[in-house]
């Protein structure tokens, strides 16, 4: 069954490279479908997409042609570089390069991030509702939840509207903090 899905995805590769966009690889377990109304390439199970040093992968990707944006759902991984994502759902936009996620984990360690959202680019993204937690998150894990925290992988973090807490106690205000 791979080989044939591999040979399936292959073949709807070649024959949609110009429409479909250069330099992006979508795969799935399942057969991809095409939609001719609304322009989407669908992979469902353990669908994949790849696309320069981007690396999607979901239950469900739907890649629309005509914008160059994928939503994907179920799972989510998104990985640039040594950055990798997990999410329930968002899109990311090989056009411009802009990611939305939804339910939102992130971290290098010994730095753990959860958030209802997080929106932006694979050098920096805006965290919305996050915890930032030091160590993996437990009952007295130094945590700072925060309405908006903003990152730029590997080279800074800033924080506004947070509190230092130690498990549920909280220990002060931290009007902003940027490191």
């Amino acid at each position: 069954m791979k080989l044939k899905l591999a040979t399936f995805t292959v073949f709807l590769l070649a024959n949609l490279a110009p429409a479909f966009g250069q330099g992006i690889d979508l795969t799935s377990e399942q057969p991809i479908q095409y939609n001719d109304a609304t322009k989407e390439v669908v992979a469902l199970g353990g669908a994949k997409l790849v696309y320069g040093d981007y690396t999607l992968t979901a239950a469900e990707i739907r890649y629309n042609q005509e914008t160059g944006v994928a939503t994907a759902k179920g799972g989510i991984i998104l990985t640039h570089g040594s950055v990798r994502l997990l999410a329930e759902y968002g899109d990311y936009s090989t056009a411009s390069g802009l990611i939305h996620l939804h339910n939102v984990k992130a971290g290098m360690s010994p730095v753990y991030l959860t958030a209802e959202s997080a929106e932006g680019t694979a050098q920096e993204f805006t965290f919305t509702n996050a915890v930032v937690n030091y160590g993996e998150p437990g009952p007295m894990t130094p945590r700072i939840p925060s309405h908006r925290v903003t990152w730029q992988p590997g080279e800074r973090i800033r924080i506004s509207g947070a509190r230092l807490k130690l498990g549920t106690v909280s220990l002060l205000g931290l009007p902003s903090f940027d490191r």
